[in-house]
């Protein structure tokens, strides 16, 4: 058995028997066999496997079983079952436990990826990850003074940007607004990085081709703190060119993929404090969403956020020039093997055969 698919921001996809979009799992039965789940668990507990049990139900072979994770706690065999839990959105663990509530038959740990609304998220079996960017890589930054145009194209010169390991941040003290917390990266990586003062490359430096040859090089991690607190984790010192100067910077990474035939999709994991836009090869992939829109180079986040996250060419856009955070860590991450994608309508409360 696996978790196929979940669902964990339900705005308007299946509702519940109340009529409620409630947070979802799909389980499916990989095997060629029925599987009886009774005293099978589910959690988004790690520590506490045996959180929520299953009543008497059967699984036939190659066959789906739809559970909603409503917190509601119905565990009727033959009727509808709702698990005592709900989905975080922002990610958390997830696990299918046997009956002995201590082997995890399927789990994504330590956590699955932040959701987006109404759109399912699993991975089939036979799949393999290729890390394609870790903490500590080389990433090339700089932090706009103008716009940069075509800065996520791949074929954008980014060689006069700062070079310089992730992460990329920095932290100071500012009574005004709220000092979040910085992940700890590992150093040594080189990464470029610009502080923008213009859009005068605002539309180009996320490109591919984009010379970055004139950017700041240095090593990770980005930013500044004022009491001290960041000091044995920054590598390159960012608070002259933004702290009560402009909340934007501009930072470049380089990667290659192994084998791009293989790769069926890619996930992107980000540290962040306190707002950040994404690019991959000058196309825009992800995005925190709490700035406004187009972005220029002195784009602000309109509300804070406490560190998550990671991506490949970036614009981290920060609350405003006097904020004392900024965070920006990527990791991503492809997924390899057999196509997967979860689209389309979802099997419905009842084991039902493909």
């Amino acid at each position: 058995m696996v978790i196929s698919q979940f669902m964990a921001i339900n705005d308007s996809t299946i509702a519940d028997e109340n009529g409620e979009y409630s947070d979802w799992i799909q389980l499916h039965n990989v095997s060629d066999s029925e599987v009886d789940l009774a005293g099978w668990f589910l959690t988004d507990d790690a520590d506490d496997l045996a959180k929520w049990s299953f009543p008497e139900v059967t699984v036939p072979p190659d066959a789906y079983l739809l559970v909603f994770a409503s917190g509601k706690d119905r565990a009727v065999a033959g009727q509808e079952l709702h698990t005592n839990f709900k989905l975080s959105g922002g990610g958390e663990y997830l696990g299918l436990v046997r009956p002995d509530g201590v082997t995890v038959e399927h789990e994504y740990a330590p956590q699955f990826p932040p959701q987006q609304p109404d759109v399912p998220y699993g991975v089939e079996v036979g799949t393999d990850i290729i890390t394609l960017i870790e903490p500590g890589d080389t990433a090339y930054v700089k932090v706009p003074t103008a716009d940069i145009p075509g800065w996520t194209e791949p074929t954008f010169n980014h060689g006069s940007w700062t070079a310089g390991p992730t992460g990329i941040g920095y932290d100071a003290k500012y009574a005004h607004h709220y000092e979040g917390t910085m992940t700890l990266i590992d150093p040594g990586a080189t990464v470029k990085v610009l502080v923008p003062s213009d859009n005068s490359v605002a539309n180009t430096w996320y490109k591919r081709d984009f010379d970055d040859s004139a950017w700041t090089t240095g090593s990770t991690g980005v930013g500044f703190s004022l009491d001290g607190r960041y000091d044995s984790m920054i590598g390159m010192n960012v608070q002259s060119a933004m702290y009560g100067v402009t909340p934007s910077v501009y930072m470049r990474i380089e990667f290659e993929v192994p084998d791009p035939a293989r790769i069926m999709g890619l996930w992107l994991h980000m540290k962040y404090d306190d707002g950040f836009a994404a690019y991959i090869n000058g196309v825009f992939v992800a995005g925190s969403r709490n700035y406004d829109s187009p972005l220029w180079w002195d784009s602000s986040a309109t509300s804070t956020h406490d560190g998550s996250g990671d991506y490949v060419e970036y614009d981290a856009s920060n609350v405003a020039a006097d904020d004392g955070d900024l965070l920006i860590l990527p990791r991503l991450e492809a997924v390899t093997g057999e196509p997967y994608y979860a689209y389309g309508d979802l099997i419905g409360t009842d084991v039902q055969d493909e």
